[in-house]
């Protein structure tokens, strides 16, 4: 970099912190005044003469660079700087809540619950609240027990809807449990441990409902149980049976829900 090049960096940069700047590295590198430089052509010359000298030794040119690019550095980020003292707002990033959020999956106990017993079915419920719930048809068929379980510090804080049908003829008992989508309840959790296998409902053409059951009690003395989860719209659908009049009724029941068009 030429002396005058130099000059030019130093007098682009802002003017009070290139004064000082400047007169520092006068001090150091024994540069000459603008004014005695124009009333003096042998001292212009004898200066520019010492900065040849002074530029074919590698250390001091090493540090002459290193000023020239702290100078340019400081030239550059001063009028920001300068713009923050005075009080103008610095350009931040968007906020992270301005970000679209997804509802976090929650974990309930159901003992903790507060049981509701309802008046109608769930049939009714859905009807009343145009919530197009799933239920199980056996409402000519069976006694019915219909209850929603809710946050005992809000009741308006629906957990999931239980519904219990005991047929009257076979004797078989269906339990039915419906959650929300982001909704575990440990009781439920614990039906659905035991469904490994998985029965496929086509409700359309190209389109099906993957149903994981398994058996839940499997002892000589006691009668086989069959549980059996699913997805369906914006439920969870948990169905356990007991005392099953034969293997095929579980997928009997879970057709009579599903809007099924081939099993």
């Amino acid at each position: 970099m030429k002396y005058k090049e130099f000059k030019k960096a130093i007098k682009n940069s802002y003017t009070t912190e290139r004064q000082a700047i400047y007169e520092n590295l006068k001090q150091i590198m024994d540069i000459p005044d603008d004014t005695a430089a124009v009333q003096s052509s042998a001292v212009a010359r004898k200066a520019e003469s010492k900065w040849r000298v002074f530029l074919k030794k590698p250390a001091r040119l090493a540090a002459c660079v290193s000023a020239a690019v702290a100078i340019v550095c400081i030239a550059i980020m001063l009028p920001f700087t300068l713009n923050n003292r005075s009080g103008l707002p610095a350009v931040t990033p968007p906020s992270v809540s301005d970000s679209p959020t997804t509802p976090e999956d929650r974990f309930c106990v159901a003992t903790a619950c507060q049981q509701i017993e309802l008046k109608y079915s769930l049939k009714e419920y859905s009807a009343r609240h145009n919530l197009s719930l799933l239920y199980v048809d056996w409402y000519d068929v069976a006694d019915i027990k219909t209850s929603m379980y809710v946050n005992q510090e809000n009741s308006f804080d629906i957990i999931y809807y239980q519904e219990i049908f005991e047929h009257k003829y076979t004797g078989s008992i269906a339990e039915l449990y419906i959650t929300d989508l982001r909704t575990h309840v440990d009781e439920l959790d614990d039906y659905k441990k035991s469904c490994k296998n998985i029965y496929n409902v086509y409700v359309e053409k190209y389109s099906k409902v993957q149903v994981f059951w398994g058996v839940g009690s499997i002892k000589q003395w006691a009668p086989h149980v069959y549980e059996a989860w699913f997805k369906y719209g914006n439920y969870i659908y948990v169905l356990v049976l007991r005392y099953p009049v034969n293997e095929n009724s579980i997928f009997e029941l879970i057709d009579s829900m599903l809007p099924a068009i081939k099993r």
